[in-house]
């Protein structure tokens, strides 16, 4: 009952007084459920045999258990306050792990969801993508490698292409037209290399210098030896955070100057104290208004801040909701989610492509002493 109350007091701060809550929790297959009904608020010990289910893979537990944790809040606040009659969700925990993620699959696949939100790494999504298919489940996936990509699978993630595509598009726009790109030597570096090579030709720009490093940029002496005798205007890093920090102290280390050039980045440099090397540096950003509204009441109602991944749970349910309420009782299929007009959630509009890619809006920030400021809208 305690549950209950909980979440009868999160839905009288959305409005929805009318709505009926129901918890209920399977220890045997560790299900957690979240159902949303348009009648009074009491307590269930059944559930009826019409609900549309929804299953949601998170990593609950182990190493990135609290990511996932802010994910299922991230869907809950989302879920009252785009309410989904005689819906419920399916909680399942994938552990972070291709094996866990296909377990939690086929453990929904079995209970007959009609679509699936999560999971969050790519070689879950690739795990779970043929038993998906076969049965015709549209999946609404966190992970942003638009390699896993395809009809009916989703990546709602921050697509690190576009994001390139887009900051170079503003660098040539203010005729910077010689860049150097420092990128670590992973998957995602890989991925980032490719289209750095094919924007850089698309915009007209000079790629004049390429490094691929390792771990936190401990071994670049020889590379950055080489760039100190090119001749550029703009150097670009992908990386956010810690990563970016040591990254930052590993070029002061070897005296690597680049206060003259300007600093090319991407959402990962998104934070709200800033190293002070970012000054002045640029980055491709999703809307800022409407994550900074989700943001606050997400805390609110929390007691802590999310970071930017975390809102996509929120517009995985924006997708959701308005899909089912146009199946007019029939079954979902990933067509629901092909809206000309997009959707509008935590991170602005974003509209979802047959190919499983996304398509969304990007700003380009500055980074001032006063924090980000936007220079300008891309589509």
């Amino acid at each position: 009952m305690k549950s209950c109350f909980k979440a009868f007091i999160v839905s009288l701060l959305f409005g929805l007084t009318s709505c009926q809550t129901t918890i209920t929790q399977n220890q045997a297959d560790q299900q957690d459920s979240l159902s949303l009904q348009a009648e009074p608020l009491q307590e269930q010990t059944s559930l009826s045999t019409h609900k549309r289910k929804i299953g949601v893979l998170l990593p609950l537990s182990g190493t990135h258990a609290t990511l996932g944790r802010l994910l299922r809040q991230a869907t809950e606040l989302s879920f009252f306050e785009h309410p989904i009659e005689e819906a419920e969700l399916i909680y399942k925990d994938t552990e972070g792990t291709s094996q866990g993620a296909l377990k939690a699959a086929q453990e929904c696949i079995n209970e007959n969801v009609e679509a699936i939100i999560g999971p969050v790494f790519s070689t879950e999504v690739k795990a779970i993508t043929p038993i998906l298919k076969t049965r015709q489940v549209p999946l609404l996936s966190f992970s942003n490698d638009i390699k896993a990509a395809e009809q009916g699978v989703f990546m709602l993630g921050f697509s690190p292409q576009a994001q390139v595509r887009e900051i170079l598009e503003y660098a040539a726009q203010q005729n910077l037209t010689r860049i150097v790109a420092l990128v670590p030597r992973t998957a995602y570096g890989d991925s980032i290399r490719h289209e750095l090579k094919k924007e850089t030709a698309a915009q007209h720009l000079t790629l004049v210098g390429l490094v691929a490093y390792e771990g936190q940029g401990e071994n670049l002496k020889t590379e950055l030896a080489h760039l100190k005798h090119i001749s550029y205007n703009a150097l670009f890093i992908p990386v956010g955070g810690k990563d970016l920090t040591n990254l930052f102290n590993n070029l002061e280390y070897y005296d690597f100057d680049y206060s003259h050039h300007q600093l090319l980045g991407t959402t990962l440099w998104e934070s709200k104290e800033a190293p002070a090397q970012l000054l002045g540096s640029w980055y491709a950003a999703p809307t800022p208004e409407t994550y900074r509204e989700f943001e606050t009441r997400f805390e609110k109602i929390y007691g802590t801040a999310p970071q930017r991944m975390v809102s996509l749970g929120y517009d995985a349910m924006v997708a959701l909701s308005r899909a089912i309420k146009d199946t007019s009782g029939k079954r979902l299929s990933f067509r629901n989610f092909m809206k000309t007009d997009g959707f509008y959630g935590a991170n602005g509009f974003f509209r979802l492509k047959e190919d499983g890619t996304v398509e969304r809006t990007f700003f380009i920030f500055k980074w001032t002493e006063q924090g980000p400021q936007p220079l300008s809208t891309i589509l």
